[in-house]
């Protein structure tokens, strides 16, 4: 069910999970599941690897950041303690973000509107602690080919083909570019940008 980075090979005793699960549990510290594969079909819901650890992290004080409607309904059915915050991936087209804000507990923004102070500004005060900001994501904001490396990440976790329309030669990914990596430094949200400029607007959740 994992969605955005690609994990494959190593997988955890549930012994090892569940000690540091209850690591978080005894710090009061939140469990934000990332569950956010956009390829998932039904026969996905019965992964019994992902359903185990769903089971064992769910109460009131964690989330699960979700995108594939088959997952969302899935979770708040079968799992309805948790919180469900809207993942960046289900949002490849602007919204009007407000009345998400009647189905899901948080939504993080596009990397488009992180920076777009006219936009957070036009959010009201009362609601912007509901809205999350992800502060370093690997492509820029035009990047073209976000969502399509998104969805090569999500067929590799399910380990079907690759085609080559799903694996792009990503020029904007390329670190040893002097002006990427000035262009990339200039996206991200530092920490003295949370400090200086999102903190006084009351935004205070943000995603790494």
């Amino acid at each position: 069910w994992n969605g955005g980075t690609i994990n494959l090979g190593y997988q955890p005793l549930t012994k090892e999970i569940e000690e540091i699960i209850n690591f978080y549990f005894e710090n009061n510290i939140e469990i934000a599941l990332t569950l956010t594969n956009p390829s998932l079909t039904k026969e996905d819901l019965y992964d019994r690897y992902c359903n185990k650890i769903v089971t064992l992290c769910e109460n009131e004080n964690n989330s699960i950041l979700v995108s594939s409607p088959i997952l969302e309904k899935y979770i708040r059915d079968k799992y309805p303690k948790y919180k469900i915050k809207r993942s960046i991936i289900a949002s490849n087209k602007d919204v009007d973000y407000l009345p998400l804000l009647n189905e899901y507990d948080k939504i993080v923004l596009p990397r488009r509107q992180v920076k777009n102070f006219n936009f957070l500004n036009s959010i009201p005060i009362e609601v912007r602690d509901r809205f999350e900001l992800l502060c370093n994501d690997p492509c820029p904001s035009n990047c073209p080919y976000i969502y399509t490396h998104y969805k090569g990440f999500a067929k590799t976790t399910l380990y079907e083909k690759i085609n080559t329309t799903d694996i792009v030669d990503c020029k904007t990914l390329d670190m040893n570019d002097p002006l990427r990596r000035l262009r990339y430094k200039n996206e991200q949200i530092t920490f003295d940008e949370i400090i200086k400029k999102y903190l006084p607007l009351s935004y205070n959740s943000f995603k790494l």
